[in-house]
């Protein structure tokens, strides 16, 4: 089954009215892993699907919160357990005696111990051969079998199309289409997207997702609809540029004073970081996170800013 549209939120909105609509109900056992109680419970699902966004750009939509930005910006990263425990503070049921996550993507993209980064050996090969067929990044591992927590992406996969353009595969065995978020990954994913095109210096082509099971639990059903009144900004979507190591340690650093600074050092310490940040993308973000309006340079991001209730900065 294909789902095919121009922006994310197209594609997303298609495939949720699909799974309402077509979607076979199925007892599956869950647990604290997927943030329930354990035991069996009813769950809608298809199985075998690819969702195609014909314009990575248009990634925007009306439910991204703080968090689904902070998640992807630890996924650029590489960070494990990165600042996402700190916005999303259910994530830290999951950490380990040594204050890790059992994964992240990011951490797993870029690296962990003993292994290599392996966006980093993509960049290299496509920038030597745009043609290759072998720029597959893996995420599951064997030894994910015998893990309580296991990731729910497979790999992803870059290759040049018939037009000279870099299309994008993201392989997932599994996906919450609420909870879990195929919005979110496939929002943190096309951003993934746009910095290894940037660093290729190919032009984006098309992104394609694949599902082996997309689902949405029967406790999650009343609240299915909210998803497919899901809006998208207008106008000619923004671009980023390519992350620098430089901005990266900004970015973190940002984030970490954000969260974690004294209140009478907090606006100096958070916002002096993100003004130094260079690219105006990612300070636009790191502005939205923070609650500080000033720096909302991008459309979009003013966009999702009027949506929000008004907060106190932390």
């Amino acid at each position: 089954m294909e789902i095919v549209g121009n922006s994310l939120a197209e594609v997303c909105r298609s495939a949720t009215k699909k799974l309402l609509d077509e979607g076979t109900i199925v007892p599956r056992f869950v647990g604290q892993w997927n943030m329930n109680e354990t035991g069996f419970m009813n769950m809608r699902e298809l199985r075998n699907i690819q969702l195609v966004v014909k314009d990575p750009y248009r990634r925007w939509y009306s439910g991204i919160k703080k968090g689904t930005i902070i998640e992807m910006l630890d996924m650029l990263l590489g960070d494990n357990p990165g600042h996402i425990i700190d916005e999303w503070k259910l994530y830290r049921d999951w950490l380990s005696s040594n204050g890790r996550l059992p994964y992240t993507y990011g951490e797993r993209l870029r690296g962990e111990v003993g292994e290599i980064d392996q966006l980093n050996y993509i960049i290299n090969m496509l920038n030597k051969d745009c043609t290759t067929r072998q720029a597959v990044a893996l995420i599951r591992r064997p030894i994910d079998l015998t893990n309580k927590y296991t990731p729910c992406s497979i790999s992803a996969f870059w290759q040049v199309n018939n037009d000279n353009k870099l299309d994008f595969t993201w392989c997932m065995r599994s996906n919450d289409i609420m909870l879990g978020g195929l919005w979110r990954n496939m929002f943190m994913n096309l951003h993934l997207f746009e910095q290894i095109a940037e660093a290729t210096k190919l032009e984006m082509g098309s992104y394609y997702h694949y599902d082996f099971n997309l689902h949405i639990y029967e406790k999650d059903l009343d609240k299915a609809n909210e998803l497919l009144s899901i809006t998208e900004p207008e106008g000619i979507p923004s671009k980023a540029e390519l992350l620098i190591e430089q901005d990266k340690y900004l970015i973190r650093q940002s984030l970490k004073y954000y969260y974690h600074s004294l209140p009478s050092s907090h606006h100096v310490q958070v916002y002096q970081r993100i003004l130094d940040i260079t690219n105006p993308y990612f300070r636009s973000l790191l502005s939205y996170v923070t609650n500080y309006s000033d720096a909302l340079l991008y459309p979009e991001i003013k966009w999702l800013n009027g949506l929000k209730p008004s907060e106190r900065p932390r």
